[in-house]
């Protein structure tokens, strides 16, 4: 498919012109650009516009991102980093190199919890090489060190080899891990790390050619799904089917509303989550021919559209152990590429304050989106350029939520004494303890989300809330004669 496969990869130099910076400016409505973590860049050497990272969290909190890297004397290596919980990155981790090809990996959890690395890759041109499909690396002391398993492992055939990989478990150790991957020949997922275990194809029944960027998901009581984007004749959009515990399809695959037009899907991973609570969601742009917005599915459900002030170009998510889920996208605005995120309410009924995650300084292209929230707030990572650069590098942000503040009445008359309430909200839930700011009056908000203040206003007055772990949000009480 030509518009698939047009992106194409673009060797990354260490010469790109970025420099760190805070989020780019708010519009009207919108969460204050504080107290989010800085801009830091990951990786720059090696990376590619299709390059994207697997993400997992190990128990001592850290989060590890891996990604696939193109190396002097056209070898390829997979590479890592650690970052803690409050958003710091560690130093840069190697976990297999001197590769003929690797593609973008995928983490997980083994049910000890050691890391995983699943990846498709030729290890070399011998016809002799075992490592020719996809791969398993694990590591139990963090990412420091990392042990091949031999004689593809994991899965053999099906082109593996020339695919990106996803797993089921990367949210939580899981005993039997799933792995998908793509290509012409189908949407393919496999149980567990036994090679001679079965491929199954999901792309099957939606009539053959063909699926692109599958993800696995998994929720607490062990339940799978897997979604993609299919181009099959009749069968365009995003779809998702169960797994079994064997691997294999379960039910009947179930089409994601409003994609059926889609014109072209997103060049990254479908964003699957799923909660430990229950519940798999997908959330992706639509619109035709062109992307218009974003919705979030529950499968088997409903859509809920998030949203969003200008025209995504791409759309990813993530969960967090509350079983909240981040939504996050890139639209341009003006000439220039804006990252946002919003998180939704425990039920995923409604979803909470815009943030502006904004993008490094002297962004010129945002070719993919990612994240993780399983520590609460969101690690969002994006593969992007500086304008005028062909250069790929990738970075990551850490994000806190945005609180949400209405004031009643909404306007009060000039030189009048005026009783005044602020009430803050996450996502519809109201925060106690919230510091509020109303001119020169300061409340903190009852159990109820709400605090009281007495004034008397001369012009118009901006209400603030501020609280540990969240982006500051305002709303305007109005004078009026």
């Amino acid at each position: 498919m030509a518009h698939l496969k047009a992106r194409r990869r673009v060797a990354a130099s260490a010469a790109a012109t970025f420099v760190a910076a805070g989020s780019l400016g708010v519009s009207a409505g919108q969460a204050h650009a504080t107290p989010l973590g800085p801009w830091q860049r990951v990786a720059d050497a090696g990376i590619m516009n299709i390059t994207e990272v697997g993400l997992a969290r190990t128990a001592d909190g850290t989060l590890h991102a891996a990604w696939s890297s193109q190396q002097p004397g056209n070898t390829q290596s997979i590479e890592l980093v650690p970052i803690s919980a409050g958003g710091g990155l560690g130093a840069m981790q190697t976990a297999v190199s001197g590769w003929s090809s690797t593609e973008n990996p995928a983490l997980g959890l083994s049910a000890s919890g050691a890391l995983q690395l699943f990846f498709g890759g030729i290890h070399s041109l011998s016809p002799t090489d075992p490592n020719a499909d996809e791969n398993l690396a694990t590591s139990t002391d963090g990412g420091n060190t990392w042990t091949l398993t031999p004689a593809d492992a994991v899965a053999p055939a099906a082109s593996a080899y020339a695919s990106q990989v996803a797993v089921s478990n990367d949210f939580a150790a899981q005993a039997t891990p799933f792995e998908t991957w793509t290509g012409t020949s189908g949407v393919w997922v496999h149980a567990g790390t036994d090679s001679t275990s079965p491929n199954s194809n999901f792309q099957t029944a939606l009539g053959g050619c063909c699926g692109y960027y599958a993800k696995l998901a998994s929720d607490g009581s062990g339940n799978t799904d897997v979604a993609w984007y299919s181009n099959a004749t009749g069968k365009n959009g995003i779809w998702a089917q169960s797994v079994s515990g064997g691997g294999v399809p379960t039910g009947s695959p179930q089409q994601m509303p409003n994609t059926a037009n889609l014109g072209v899907g997103e060049l990254q991973r479908t964003p699957l989550i799923a909660r430990q609570q229950g519940g798999f969601y997908v959330t992706y742009p639509i619109g035709y021919p062109s992307f218009t917005g974003v919705e979030v599915w529950k499968i088997g459900g409903a859509a809920l559209k998030v949203r969003a002030a200008h025209a995504p170009l791409a759309a990813g998510a993530a969960v967090d152990q509350a079983g909240r889920v981040w939504v996050f996208w890139v639209s341009n605005v003006g000439d220039r590429p804006v990252l946002y995120a919003t998180r939704s309410n425990p039920s995923v009924t409604a979803f909470g304050a815009t943030v502006t995650v904004g993008a490094p300084h002297g962004t010129g292209s945002v070719f993919s989106v990612d994240g993780n929230a399983s520590s609460g707030a969101l690690d969002v990572f994006s593969t992007l350029s500086a304008s005028g650069s062909p250069a790929a590098t990738i970075w990551t942000r850490h994000v806190y939520p945005g609180l949400s503040v209405a004031v009643s009445p909404s306007s009060a008359r000039l030189h009048h004494a005026t009783k005044v309430t602020v009430h803050v909200t996450d996502a519809g839930v109201a925060v106690k303890g919230a510091t509020v700011r109303l001119g020169s009056h300061k409340a903190t908000t009852n159990a109820a989300g709400r605090a009281t203040i007495h004034l008397t206003v001369a012009r118009n007055v901006a209400a603030t809330a501020s609280d540990a772990g969240y982006v500051s949000g305002s709303a305007e009480l109005f004078a009026k004669r």
